[in-house]
Parts: structure tokens; C-alpha cells; sequence
């Protein structure tokens, strides 16, 4: 890399870059993260983005730094461009009415307050629970996101701590091709 005129550093946010928390929004990066991919960026030789499952608007608040990198968010259907500007892939309208149907379900199981809507995806977390608890909530979300899912021709994932219903392009992969 140090011989390359150019490259790229493809990095994904919870997880790697910041540890899962309880509290998604208080998942910053490690200590010295943000200032190193700061100063690699400074260089002017690595273009740095970022592809992440989490709005990039999200990505780019808790990352902190400027300029702002180049951010692939909600597994690849959103791009920020470093100058803000933003672009969201639309959706089928069977994927927007699967993600609607499951809302409802979220609803009368009593889970909104563990649910996270996105433009593409639907979750539910249960990082910070009891086993017994988390078993409960995955033993309802498992079977009902994958009937859904497979109707649609959607993907359900299970994350650490939940457990996603989500179109299947496009996914975090879509970024990354998109950049070669």
C-alpha cells in the first residue's frame, strides 16, 4: 500500500469499527478509530468508505470526523457522497407491503419498543436481555420473518442481538461491487 498511488478502505461500522451496545446510538467508535481513518483519509491516497446496515445519516454522526467519508448505509440501499448529497434506491411495492405486514405483527406481539423500521428492512433487537427473554422474543420473530420472507422472496439475518427482515438486494454487497 505504502508503493500504491491509490486504494481503497472498505470498513463496516457495528462491530468493527464500534463495539454493539444496548443502545445503538451509543455505539462510537473505539478509542483512536475515528482519528486514524481520519488521518488515512488525510493522505489523499485512500478513498474511505463505509457500508453499514444503519442509516448512513447514523454512520456519520456517531463516526464524528470530517471530512465526511463516502458511506454506504441500510445494507447498501442508501449512498452519502462526501459533499452530503444523498441517494436511496426506491422499493418494490411487494417489499414495502411484506415490510408493512410485518410492522403489523411487530405491533400486536407487543415488540415495537424493540422494533427498527428502515427503508428496506425491518428489526428486532434483543441485545441487553435476559437468555430466557431472548429466547422467547427470536422463538416468535424467527418462524413469522421467515414465512414473510419467503412469500416475498425477501432474507431474514440474524444479527448479533436481533434479527432483520430485509429486501434482498440491495444488500452491503451492492456497495462494494458499485465501488469497483
Amino acid at each position: 500500500l505504502s508503493r500504491s498511488a491509490a486504494s481503497d478502505l472498505v470498513l463496516d461500522y457495528d462491530g468493527t469499527l464500534a463495539p454493539f451496545q444496548v443502545d445503538r446510538f451509543a455505539a462510537v467508535p473505539w478509542p483512536g478509530v475515528a482519528a486514524l481513518i481520519q488521518r488515512i483519509a488525510e493522505t489523499g491516497r485512500t478513498r474511505v468508505v463505509l457500508v453499514s446496515g444503519r442509516p448512513a445519516e447514523e454512520v456519520r454522526d456517531l463516526l464524528g470526523i470530517t471530512p465526511v467519508p463516502e458511506i454506504w448505509g441500510l445494507h447498501g440501499r442508501q449512498r452519502l457522497h462526501p459533499d452530503g448529497r444523498s441517494d436511496v434506491l426506491p422499493m418494490e411495492n411487494s417489499e414495502r407491503e411484506t415490510l408493512e405486514q410485518a410492522g403489523r405483527w411487530i405491533a400486536a406481539q407487543g415488540l415495537e419498543s424493540r422494533a427498527e423500521f428502515k427503508p428496506g428492512s425491518v428489526a428486532v433487537h434483543w441485545r441487553g436481555l435476559t437468555p430466557q427473554e431472548t429466547a422467547e422474543i427470536r422463538g416468535r420473530v424467527r418462524p413469522e420473518f421467515g414465512a414473510l420472507g419467503q412469500r416475498a422472496g425477501m432474507a431474514w439475518l440474524e444479527f448479533d442481538g436481533g434479527l432483520e427482515l430485509r429486501c434482498m438486494e440491495p444488500n452491503k454487497g451492492t456497495g462494494v461491487r458499485a465501488l469497483r
